[in-house]
């Protein structure tokens, strides 16, 4: 079938573009906190979609602390960040939490006030968001950070761009985990040369 040809080179052609524009983005970016910020601002340029968060586990790795957000339609999408920017998620907790524990992307279709599952529904609603997906960088079976991007409802366009972010999922997580491994190799230099600067002179 030519179109069904056509329609499958389209969606190569758009899953390659994405991803070289991330890889740059990301290989640009000063550490690995710029480059989660630059990374969920251009997806959600793309896309279209209401907002995206970005959250990293803490230090001690016990909850997921917020990083940044990305907010596109409106003031209420700014007033929605503004609440989730003090929250924490421990593991299996939220729609954050959960996706930190399986390691899986998570999609919800319809947020509700009813919903259970999803803590921050109220003032998601408020905000216009009806639908949510969460996303895992994993690297070596680690989680180094959880994606949430946010729809103001779900449809075919938005299925379209959901499979198109998670079809280069393998791909983003490596040049994601590439630049930590960056930022890890610039702080033990510098804990090195700290330590030598500091040794007593003979």
């Amino acid at each position: 079938n030519i179109s069904t040809d056509i329609t499958e080179r389209k969606q190569i052609e758009e899953k390659i573009n994405l991803l070289q524009i991330l890889s740059h983005l990301i290989g640009e970016a000063n550490d690995f906190n710029s480059a989660l910020h630059a990374a969920i601002i251009k997806i959600c340029e793309i896309t279209g979609w209401a907002m995206g968060e970005v959250w990293i586990p803490s230090s001690k790795g016990i909850v997921l602390e917020y990083c940044y957000e990305n907010y596109t339609i409106s003031n209420s999408s700014k007033k929605f960040a503004e609440h989730s920017q003090g929250l924490t998620f421990p593991i299996g907790i939220g729609l954050p939490g959960r996706v930190w524990s399986s390691k899986r992307y998570e999609l919800l279709k319809d947020i509700s006030v009813n919903d259970p599952i999803f803590l921050r529904s109220t003032a998601a609603l408020e905000a216009g968001i009806r639908s949510g997906l969460g996303i895992p960088v994993v690297t070596n079976d680690r989680v180094i950070a959880v994606f949430i991007l946010y729809m103001s409802g779900y449809n075919k366009k938005e299925e379209y761009f959901a499979n198109l972010i998670l079809s280069i999922l393998p791909q983003l997580s490596s040049v994601l985990q590439r630049k930590l491994a960056e930022d890890l190799l610039r702080m033990s230099e510098y804990k090195y040369k700290t330590l030598i600067e500091n040794l007593p002179q003979k």
